[in-house]
């Protein structure tokens, strides 16, 4: 199965579980809501990056791709 780069909270957990990504599903949405992950809310959904995700795990679990203070999620390039 085929994923966009841009997914749901739940649809990260399982691509990187079949990636063999070690992160869960409510660890994503812990890391969502303190903001160690980037995301855009769409009503009661946040959609990540997953480059990100993966940037992510590679640093170690530091932030991925820095971005300004109001937190604007980088996409792409």
């Amino acid at each position: 199965m085929e994923y966009p780069d841009v997914l749901s909270i739940a649809k990260t957990a399982e691509r990187c579980r079949l990636e063999g990504i070690p992160l869960s599903q409510k660890t994503i949405r812990r890391f969502v809501k303190d903001g160690t992950l980037p995301a855009i809310q769409t009503g009661k959904k946040a959609l990540l990056y997953f480059p990100n995700v993966r940037k992510f795990v590679a640093d170690g679990n530091s932030r991925p791709q820095e971005y300004e203070e109001n937190r604007h999620v980088i996409w792409g390039n």
